[in-house]
């Protein structure tokens, strides 16, 4: 039994776990603030672990905070650094994360420009709105040519009627009735 002790905690001493490094930007509501780039390290094994920020090849150690290396419950840990900073075109901003399981350090660049997920978000949006507005061109031009069908169909009986009207129009039918005692016109002839 003290083997399987022994060897299993042999192991867990032994066995590393290389982190997992992910960087991205968060703007604070208020505009006072700084905005704040967030370097979160994932499952890594063992505990001891050393993250920290440069700017342009320089460490940066003002406005820097971290949390406590944080357990996972699957006997892999977690932990979280902020920067605090103000964006200046051409500067170069680097999560640097030294562990034992690897061999140099390993620096990871924030990237300014906007993340995929977003870009994704944008052309889904752009694609709805050029969709909608083909559908509406689409739809007016349809109700267009259909009002304009129906006005041709009336004025083509209009033109109809207008030309029967004319004709029986110059031709008068006029019928009267006259008492067979009455003579037309009064007095005679």
């Amino acid at each position: 039994m003290k083997l399987i002790i022994y060897l299993t905690l042999l192991c867990v001493v032994l066995y590393y776990v290389q982190p997992t490094v992910k960087l991205h930007s968060t703007t604070p509501s208020a505009g006072k603030h700084p905005a704040m780039l967030v370097c979160s390290v994932y499952d890594f094994y063992p505990k001891t672990i050393n993250v920290k920020w440069t700017r342009d090849g320089q460490e940066v150690s003002s406005g820097v905070t971290s949390t406590e290396e944080l357990a996972d419950g699957d006997w892999y840990y977690q932990v979280h650094s902020h920067l605090e900073y103000t964006p200046r075109s051409g500067e170069k901003i680097s999560c640097v994360v030294e562990h034992a399981s690897l061999k140099q350090p390993l620096v990871t660049d924030w990237d300014p420009s906007m993340p995929e997920s977003e870009r994704n978000q944008i052309a889904i949006g752009a694609s709805g709105l050029i969709l909608g507005l083909i559908l509406s061109l689409a739809g007016f031009i349809y109700y267009k040519r259909k009002a304009k069908g129906l006005n041709f169909i009336q004025s083509e009986k209009r033109k109809e009627q207008k030309e029967e009207n004319k004709s029986e129009g110059s031709v008068f039918k006029l019928t009267i009735s006259l008492p067979q005692n009455s003579s037309f016109p009064p007095g005679g002839l």
